[in-house]
């Protein structure tokens, strides 16, 4: 009786190990606070905010101003980790070299979000220049302007820049 016993609470134990397992995602992404000394980042939430204070023309879209976003440091870590990725990986995309889209990232953390937007660029910017390059773009321009966006974090490596913003 002793052996059956055993034999049962093994089996429970293993499949309870595999079920652990199979809720454990495959691919990690990095969570962990960094200090990022290449980009300034009071200037960028500063002329952000400076954007999103006034009425804006973004393509042939009129968008009103809306209130200022806060710097959020797991925004700017998922920023970072993308920029990185893009950096030594070579490519420009809103996906991820594992094939992640910006939802999928999001959802590989513990941040709650409802809707979520990044902007990338591409190029040795000074902060202003990025700034500005993306309020050329329409749709760039429109997710700065997005007044259900409440944070953002925003990253440099290289010459890969990477915008995140949620609500």
């Amino acid at each position: 009786m002793k052996k059956i016993f055993l034999l049962i609470v093994s089996v429970f134990f293993v499949l309870n190990s595999c079920a652990d397992k199979m809720d454990t995602p495959a691919i990690m992404i990095d969570t962990s606070p960094i200090e990022l000394s290449n980009i300034n980042q009071t200037l960028l939430l500063q002329l952000i905010n400076q954007v999103r204070s006034k009425d804006q023309e973004c393509g042939d879209t009129f968008r009103y101003s809306v209130e200022p976003l806060v710097w959020n440091k797991l925004l700017e870590r998922l920023a970072y980790n993308q920029s990185k990725d893009m950096e030594d990986n070579q490519f420009f995309s809103h996906t991820s070299s594992q094939g992640l889209s910006l939802s999928e990232r999001l959802d590989y953390t513990d941040y709650t979000w409802k809707n979520a937007s990044e902007n990338i660029a591409q190029g040795l910017f000074a902060e202003k220049s990025v700034i500005d390059g993306w309020l050329k773009s329409p749709k760039h321009c429109n997710n700065i302007m997005n007044g259900s966006f409440t944070q953002v974090g925003i990253a440099k490596v290289g010459n890969h820049w990477t915008q995140i913003f949620t609500d």
